[in-house]
């Protein structure tokens, strides 16, 4: 049962074909033997047939519950494997979006914009704004740090009006 198991969809015809090119003489029915237990592996054949599903040998000595757990387990720890590099990869993202924010920032406050904590409680009351309220807002900016410019202003209604 073990060998039906282990060959994973390899049909009983190659695995004897396999066989047979190692010097064995194996057809199909003496693969279903085996694999019915009927017919006993020879030590000399194991590690042919062990060569032949790829497997070490002793995955031959193991019961076909221990050989299921051990391809899901393997199924798992792969998973991970991908889940893990994604992860990498978008920590990676994340720190050049950071890098290319804190960029921005530092060319803000070098052109003279004053730049203010931004809080979770500032997001949710900007969210719940309008857009006249945004622009309301903006204007009621000018004891902070009014738009220089005409420009400025302009590109805060549109955002507002994104909004």
């Amino acid at each position: 049962m073990t060998v039906s198991v282990l060959r994973d969809g390899m049909p009983q015809q190659a695995v004897a074909d396999a066989m047979r090119e190692r010097g064995h003489r194996w057809s199909q029915s003496t693969v279903w033997s085996v694999e019915k237990g009927e017919r006993r592996l020879l030590l000399s054949e194991a590690a042919d047939l062990a060569e032949v599903l790829d497997v070490p040998v002793d995955a031959l000595l193991k019961r076909p519950d221990e050989i299921g757990l051990q391809s899901e387990i393997a199924g798992q720890c792969r998973t991970i494997g991908m889940l893990y590099n994604e992860t990498i990869w978008t920590m990676y993202e994340l720190s050049a979006a950071h890098t290319a924010l804190r960029d921005q920032l530092e060319q803000a406050e070098h052109k003279g914009f004053r730049l203010t904590l931004v809080t979770e409680a500032t997001i949710n009351d900007v969210k719940q704004m309008t857009p006249g309220h945004a622009l309301e807002e903006a204007e009621n900016l000018n004891d902070a740090e009014p738009p220089r410019t005409r420009e400025d202003f302009d590109a805060m209604r549109k955002v507002a009006e994104r909004g």
